[in-house]
């Protein structure tokens, strides 16, 4: 396993030959994880169709900024860069394709990139186990809702209780809390939140499938552009069954 500085420094000194030793080659590479982005994909899109791809920049601060190696990922299963933040140690498996140059409108030293990646590791902390839609009845899943409502727990508001005879719900939620608790919906879920913050989830369970009406904001801007799949808050406006 190379450091992202090594790598960096062995380009940045002679190109021909790094290019000869890496260009081609799927290696390891340790640093720091720098800006990333992540565009994913509708439930609704067909099932060839549903991947998610990111790009990173991976740096060495020992460098002080002056070491860039973009990396680029795809995955067939959720966000590639899973739970890894910026300004996290990480390391990254790639194939080496080269040096790029920086668009003229980038005042930044020419990359090295990656292609085909993958995250092998971070030093975050690693969020808590989702909660198990699989063997869970739709009430159990309800209940998890309610046992978020409270200072410190996530959620705010009322889950299906009773306001002139009927059940009434209004909960609004931090969204990554959410996430983490019950993972993505298993349909009706549209990342582009600037663009459709208002939609209708379905989680199924062992027993059925619970009805999830909600809003979704304000969403997370991020070098430039939206960032597809986060938000701030989820606020549940109904549920059933």
């Amino acid at each position: 396993m190379l450091s992202a500085g090594e790598v960096y420094a062995a380009f940045e000194a002679d190109p021909a030959a790094a290019g000869r030793r890496y260009v081609g080659q799927r290696i390891r590479v340790r640093g720091q994880l720098g800006s990333y982005s992540v565009l994913g994909y509708s439930t609704t899109a067909p099932p060839e169709a549903r991947i998610t791809k990111a790009d990173a920049w991976l740096r060495a601060p020992e460098r002080r900024g002056q070491c860039h190696l973009k990396c680029f990922f795809t995955s067939r299963e959720g966000n590639p860069l899973g739970n890894a933040r910026s300004g996290e140690e990480a390391v990254i498996e790639g194939v080496c394709a080269g040096v790029e140059t920086p668009p003229k409108d980038e005042d930044r030293p020419p990359g090295v990139t990656f292609e085909d990646c993958r995250l092998v590791w971070s030093s975050g902390p690693k969020p808590p186990m989702p909660f198990d839609r699989s063997t869970c009845t739709r009430r159990q899943f309800v209940d998890k809702m309610k046992d978020m409502i409270g200072m410190g727990r996530g959620g705010s508001g009322q889950v299906e209780q009773e306001t002139f005879g009927k059940p009434f719900t209004f909960a609004q939620y931090n969204y990554m809390v959410f996430m983490d608790t019950f993972g993505q919906p298993t349909a009706g879920f549209d990342g582009n939140f600037a663009f459709n913050d208002a939609q209708t989830w379905f989680y199924r369970c062992s027993d059925g499938v619970v009805r999830l009406s909600v809003t979704c904001g304000p969403p997370i801007f991020r070098d430039g552009r939206f960032v597809y799949g986060k938000a701030g808050e989820v606020v549940v406006r109904d549920l059933g069954y």
